[in-house]
């Protein structure tokens, strides 16, 4: 996970300050209108919401992974 102070808009155009990016390394349906429950580095559970979903794809267009931003 990795997390980032730079101002960010999310889809309706809210400013978002705070932000962390999960890279999932399997394809999982998820939406920007989800609420997603994680474990961070130092063992809390945050439960948050999603703000961006970006899937990655291979050369075959296969979703290898699925980045998103809290």
């Amino acid at each position: 996970m990795n997390s980032d102070n730079e101002p960010f808009l999310d889809y309706m155009g809210n400013q978002v300050v705070y932000t962390a990016t999960i890279l999932f390394p399997q394809p999982l349906k998820v939406k920007v209108d989800d609420r997603i429950r994680f474990t961070d580095d130092l063992g809390k559970v945050q439960e948050k919401d999603v703000i961006a979903v970006q899937y990655k794809r291979d050369f075959s267009k296969q979703i290898i992974a699925v980045k998103v931003t809290v």
